[in-house]
């Protein structure tokens, strides 16, 4: 697995968990907790992996200039 994907899963991980103890202090149930970590954890990954992949290549790219 490359190093963006990892990052981006572990960050996203941290993220949703954080999120879903938010929730849980604000007074929602479990399930709807669990719900948002996972809501998060889904549409976070993604946009954390893009913007890793997009540095990486930006930095790359000055590298060879």
């Amino acid at each position: 697995m490359n190093s963006e994907l990892k990052r981006a899963i572990r960050n996203s991980s941290i993220i949703a968990v954080v999120v879903g103890i938010v929730v849980t202090f604000q007074g929602e149930d479990l399930i709807t907790s669990l719900l948002t970590m996972l809501y998060t954890f889904i549409f976070v990954t993604p946009a954390l992996w893009l913007s890793y992949h997009f540095t990486k290549k930006l930095l790359n790219k000055s590298k060879e200039d």
